[in-house]
């Protein structure tokens, strides 16, 4: 037998087994979480070869390439995500707009991209543009393309979106795949969860809202509960996220 199918058909039974059923539904979505990573890491685990886009030479390819991608948001409990379809060579800015959309932020704020010790992010709005000081090495979200920081399938990197309530995201390469023809927009395959209202005051205030365990506090409390009370944590609608990211054209 494959060794890949063996320890794929070992994963599934551990989701049939009664103590796996047993689990409350948040439970049961952290521990599919966790074997949906190693599901990823069987190529690697069965001896197999992992996917790569080639190096480029100094000849134009033919070839294109889709990334799916998994958007996660830090620290939400339960889990908030989304699975995506981008192609391998759009610049970072423009990622971060398909992200937006995805998620259902509502692009009010700065964000950078994180990998390493680089930061990626657009410079600050001006005749030139400019970077706010730092001591790590920045680049353009506008120039530099997605497949030239990508190694493989596997690679995670972070998305930082309002530097005020400090959204972050981390970003899993699923897979990679040569694609027949070019993605004409992004796709999002599924996902969970309607992402925080914004300016909630960050993920752990959002935490306070949805779960009540703690007391809210400061001037914003009564305009937060207000909104809340329209907010669904649960919502998710694939087609209207869908309808949103056919209007980002590649």
């Amino acid at each position: 037998m494959n060794k890949q199918k063996l320890l794929k058909d070992f994963l599934l039974n551990i989701r049939s087994l009664d103590s796996f059923k047993n689990l409350s539904p948040s439970d049961q979505e952290e521990v599919d979480q966790e074997l949906r990573k190693i599901e990823s890491m069987l190529p690697e685990l069965a001896g197999e070869p992992e996917k790569k886009i080639p190096k480029r030479t100094g000849k134009a390819s033919r070839k294109t390439y889709t990334y799916q991608l998994k958007v996660s948001l830090k620290g939400a409990r339960p889990p908030i995500w989304r699975r995506i379809l981008v192609p391998a060579n759009i610049k970072f800015h423009k990622l971060h707009e398909i992200i937006q959309a995805a998620m259902g932020w509502e692009n009010y704020h700065l964000y950078s991209f994180e990998i390493d010790d680089t930061l990626i992010e657009v410079p600050e709005s001006g005749e030139f543009g400019f970077f706010l000081p730092s001591f790590r090495d920045k680049e353009d979200s506008k120039k530099e393309r997605l497949d030239n920081w990508v190694d493989g399938e596997k690679f995670k990197f972070i998305y930082t979106y309002d530097f005020g309530d400090n959204w972050e995201h981390t970003i899993l390469v699923e897979k990679i795949e040569e694609s027949p023809e070019k993605l004409e927009h992004p796709v999002c395959l599924t996902g969970k969860r309607a992402c925080p209202p914004e300016d909630c005051g960050g993920i752990y205030m959002y935490r306070s809202l949805v779960t009540g365990d703690e007391q809210l506090h400061g001037e914003y409390e009564e305009e937060l509960l207000e909104f809340y009370d329209d907010f669904d944590p649960e919502e998710f609608d694939l087609e209207k996220v869908n309808t949103r990211l056919k209007t980002i054209r590649f």
